[in-house]
């Protein structure tokens, strides 16, 4: 990493979200040499299980339905909506 030859000085990375790992080692470069970057960070979020996001947020099962099976209950629903 060290090469202080290097003409580079900013670095445009908005809508870039970025790790920890990256601030730390952007911090590091930073001691070393005049170095710019914008980024955006993520907000920390404990790890959950998939079941335990669909709790939080209330989303039903239905969103792992087979895309075909998903078109063709809509395509049913469809029909029932005009014959009614």
């Amino acid at each position: 990493m060290k090469n202080n030859h290097i003409g580079l000085q900013n670095v445009d990375l908005q809508g870039v979200v970025v790790d920890k790992e990256f601030v730390v080692l952007l911090q590091e470069i930073q001691k070393d040499r005049f170095f710019i970057v914008q980024y955006e960070l993520s907000l920390p979020v404990k790890k959950l299980t998939t079941e335990e996001m669909r709790e939080m947020v209330g989303l039903p099962c239905a969103y792992n339905v087979d895309p075909l099976k998903l078109l063709y209950l809509l395509k049913v629903n469809k029909n029932k909506d005009r014959y009614s």
